[in-house]
């Protein structure tokens, strides 16, 4: 995905949802996204961002499962290569994860709710 396409969905996550994640630094990750390709955040990271943005936005909600599945896939890739070849990855924490459980608990809570009533 060409980079200036998706800045309207950056500038939504860091000023609407930056604070249900604020491990994402947006200097940082912006100055990363527009770097060149090997030097880039995450596909993971990518799209969990995007997923958070569109999520209850007006233009881009019809986009947050989208986002959110790549996102999925893309961690489990990454746990699984972590599974199999520990010594060759970096020890540093994925801040994808916090993104996906507290979208897997929202979706709980509400499946949970639902079942109650």
């Amino acid at each position: 995905m060409c980079p200036t396409t998706n800045s309207p969905r950056h500038t939504i996550f860091f000023q609407k949802q930056q604070h249900f994640s604020p491990f994402v630094h947006q200097a940082t990750y912006l100055r990363s996204f527009y770097s060149a390709p090997h030097m880039r955040p995450p596909m993971g990271l990518q799209y969990a961002i995007w997923a958070m943005a569109a999520n209850g936005h007006a233009k881009y909600h019809t986009y947050h499962d989208v986002f959110y599945r790549r996102a999925r896939r893309y961690l489990e890739v990454d746990e699984l290569k972590v599974r199999l070849a520990p010594s060759l990855l970096p020890l540093t924490p994925s801040p994808i994860t916090p993104i996906r459980l507290s979208r897997d608990g929202r979706l709980n809570s509400s499946r949970e709710t639902a079942n109650i009533s």
